[in-house]
């Protein structure tokens, strides 16, 4: 019997060990960034904030990949001012390369009160308005921040707003009260609530409470269910779930569930049989709004 070869390992059909220590190739140069927004030196990062209750200090971080494979993290803090309808802008210039990512919050605003959007337009020029994406839009607040690329794109009207009461000044004695319109805001009726104080002038008063719209059309009218008499001192609250009671000193009627108004709406009373004497007061509503761009 012939000799057999001698033993080896591994086996010459095999791959050899030194195969499977190349299997990864960590690159230091030339990396494709995984994004698809390219800056260049001619495009501005525009962000445009409307904050109409309150000013609000407005954080932007954003992350660029340059040219030459950097990675760099440039950061930016502005103040917008309470200004309306207007949104005010912000250009983030002389910056370029690929937006890996970038981040906004407004650290002494909740969310609902300032409307952010961070946009790439065209800067050649000031008759250049070439637009290009919009990285990120939506609500930022304390403790909540937005972010491209993983927050979608939403609009001012998109989600929850910000909850907020309002107090209309008293009007006249015999003169209803009115609230809105406020052009800058959308807004969800939440709970409305006023005092009415007749005097003793006999006569039926029907409180209605209105809905308006920009042209003054009465779009809901919220008919009373309940009489108030002379030299008394009713308290009326109107929410959604309401039912018609009258109990005590107070009367409740219900509006519509969700009922958004537009920027030039407005909500008010219309009393059928005011007197000269009777007075309203103590005019409060909680209301959900949201910016209007």
């Amino acid at each position: 019997m012939p000799d057999q070869p001698p033993y080896t390992w591994p086996p010459p059909y095999l791959p050899t060990p030194a195969d499977y220590n190349v299997l990864e190739h960590y690159k230091r140069w030339g990396v494709q960034p995984p994004a698809f927004q390219y800056v260049t030196v001619e495009d501005v990062i525009v962000l445009r904030v409307i904050s109409p209750l309150q000013s609000a200090t407005v954080n932007v971080s954003v992350r660029l990949q340059t040219p030459d494979g950097r990675v760099t993290s440039n950061f930016w803090t502005f103040t917008a001012l309470a200004t309306g309808a207007t949104p005010t802008t912000f250009k983030l210039e002389r910056v370029e390369g690929f937006v890996l990512s970038a981040s906004i919050e407004t650290p002494s605003t909740f969310r609902g009160i300032t409307f952010c959007s961070l946009e790439l337009i065209r800067g050649e020029g000031s008759g250049d308005a070439t637009s290009g994406a919009t990285l990120v839009a939506g609500y930022p607040g304390f403790g909540s921040r937005i972010s491209y690329p993983t927050t979608p794109v939403a609009s001012p009207a998109d989600g929850r707003g910000a909850m907020e009461s309002f107090s209309p000044a008293a009007p006249g004695a015999g003169v209803d009260w009115a609230f809105g319109p406020l052009g800058n805001l959308h807004q969800i009726m939440r709970t409305i609530r006023a005092r009415l104080v007749t005097s003793a002038t006999v006569a039926n008063r029907l409180v209605h409470l209105r809905i308006l719209d920009a042209g003054g059309n009465i779009v809901c009218d919220v008919p009373p269910a309940f009489t108030q008499v002379a030299s008394t001192t009713i308290s009326y609250s109107w929410f959604p779930s309401a039912q018609a009671v009258q109990s005590d000193s107070s009367v409740s009627a219900p509006v519509p569930v969700e009922m958004r108004l537009a920027p030039s709406w407005s909500v008010a009373t219309a009393t059928t049989g005011i007197q000269a004497a009777d007075q309203w007061s103590q005019i409060f509503l909680a209301m959900e709004t949201f910016a209007q761009t």
